[in-house]
C-alpha cells in the first residue's frame, strides 16, 4: 500500500483552518435537545437548539426551528479556495462555546488516507498546525498554554486526525479542538472551542457535536479503526 507523500503531510498541516476525544465528561449532553444541520459537500453536524448560527445576515437562533435539520447547505462562503460551512456559536458570557466547519478540495485525499499515515508524517503534520496556529497567535490572541499530541480517532465509520490546545484569551484560558475529516478529494476542518472553566459543563455536549459530523463516506473506502477516541479528560 502506497504511502502518503511528504509534500501531502506537509499540505495537510498548513490546510488547518480556524477543534482520542479529551472531553470532561458530565450529566446534561444526552438530555438537550439537538437539531442536524445539513451542510454544502453532503456533510452535516448536530447542533444545541440553544445556539445560534452566525451568517452575514442576522443570526439564526435554532431554538426557532421546529424541525429535527435545517438545511444550511446554500450558507457556504468561500475565500482563497477554503469554504467556511458553518460558524455556530452558544451566546453565553460564562459557558460560551462554539463550533466552526470548514473545507477546501485536495484531489489526492481519500477516506483511508489517515490510515497510511506513518508516525513520522503525523508529527511533520503536528508541526505545520503548531506553526499555524502560532502565527495566527500573535495577531489574535497572547499565548499557547499547552497542546495534546496529534493523533488518529475514530469518529463513526471513519478516522480522523485530532489534536488540541490551551490558549490563553481576555476572559479566561480557551480550550480548542481541532479534527481533520478526509472525504474523497476534500479535507474537513472541525475546530470546537470552550471556555477551560466551562469544560465540566460544555465537555459532553462539545463531544456530542464531534461525533455527530458526518460527510460523504463510500462504504468500500471506509477505514478500519485501529483505536477509539479516548473518553477522560484531563
Amino acid at each position: 500500500m502506497r504511502r502518503p507523500s511528504c509534500a501531502l503531510a506537509l499540505t495537510l498541516a498548513c490546510a488547518f483552518l480556524p477543534g482520542t476525544s479529551t472531553f470532561s465528561h458530565a450529566a446534561g449532553a444526552e438530555q438537550q435537545p439537538f437539531v442536524t444541520a445539513r451542510l454544502a459537500h453532503g456533510a452535516s453536524v448536530s447542533i444545541p437548539k440553544s445556539w445560534n448560527i452566525l451568517n452575514e445576515r442576522s443570526p439564526l437562533a435554532l431554538s426557532t426551528i421546529s424541525a429535527p435539520s435545517v438545511d444550511l447547505s446554500g450558507f457556504a462562503f468561500k475565500m482563497d479556495g477554503v469554504e467556511t460551512l458553518l460558524v455556530a456559536v452558544y451566546p453565553d458570557p460564562v459557558l460560551y462555546a462554539s463550533i466552526s466547519v470548514t473545507t477546501a478540495a485536495a484531489p489526492s485525499l481519500s477516506p483511508s488516507t489517515p490510515t497510511r499515515f506513518t508516525k513520522a508524517q503525523i508529527k511533520t503534520i503536528e508541526a505545520g498546525i503548531r506553526q499555524t496556529i502560532e502565527k495566527k497567535r500573535s495577531k489574535v490572541y497572547r499565548q499557547i498554554l499547552e497542546w495534546t499530541p496529534l493523533e488518529k480517532v475514530a469518529i463513526g465509520r471513519h478516522l480522523a486526525m485530532h489534536t488540541s490546545y490551551l490558549r490563553n484569551s481576555a476572559h479566561g484560558p480557551r480550550k480548542v479542538h481541532v479534527y481533520k475529516h478526509f472525504g474523497e478529494g476534500r479535507l474537513f476542518d472541525v475546530v470546537l472551542s470552550t471556555y477551560a472553566k466551562s469544560n465540566a459543563v460544555n465537555g459532553p455536549i462539545l463531544e456530542k457535536i464531534a461525533r455527530s459530523f458526518t460527510f460523504p463516506l463510500a462504504a468500500a473506502n471506509a477505514p478500519r479503526p485501529d483505536r477509539p477516541p479516548a473518553s477522560s479528560g484531563k
